[in-house]
């Protein structure tokens, strides 16, 4: 591009971590950790996501949950998690 040339690979798909902001109250205060999203963390993860399991982090604890929550978030979203509901491909 500097040299006036076609750029001949426009757009790339990232590798890495994914960077995040400091998180703020949800809004919600209905909602809560100990009573609707440990259930489902429960039901739904922590058979894979506990030590000597094939996750590739642990989800017993709290602080396991809110140091991924990101993470969790994007492959919810993006429906590569949980297992079960994967895309086939």
């Amino acid at each position: 591009m500097l040299a006036g040339e076609l750029v001949t690979i426009a757009e790339t798909e990232p590798v890495g971590c994914l960077i995040t902001r400091a998180r703020q109250a949800s809004g919600h205060p209905e909602v809560t950790y100990a009573k609707d999203v440990s259930r489902i963390i429960q039901e739904r993860c922590q058979e894979c996501h506990r030590p000597g399991m094939i996750g590739p982090f642990s989800l017993l604890a709290y602080d396991d949950v809110l140091e991924n929550v990101d993470r969790i978030k994007e492959v919810v979203t993006q429906r590569r998690m949980p297992p079960w509901h994967a895309d086939p491909r």
